[in-house]
């Protein structure tokens, strides 16, 4: 229920952290990242090029951008 709720309001949160914390011009730093998956009722999960060596799991990927200083945007 919680994520449901986030999900709805993911838009308007990302736009105000950005509006808060983004300079235009400014120097944002994102990192893409994946970890592999032990259960099997998982909707985001899928099988794709494990970086781990975990052939044959389920993995989720995920990213995150920051500003200059660290603070998490989106």
């Amino acid at each position: 229920a919680a994520m449901d709720w986030l999900l709805e309001r993911q838009d308007a949160i990302q736009g105000k952290l950005a509006q808060r914390h983004l300079q235009p011009g400014g120097i944002v730093l994102y990192d893409l990242s994946s970890s592999y998956f032990e259960g099997s009722t998982c909707e985001l999960a899928a099988f794709g090029y494990n970086r781990d060596g975990k052939r044959g799991k389920l993995q989720v990927n995920y990213g995150l951008l920051t500003d200059a200083r660290g603070v998490p945007v989106a």
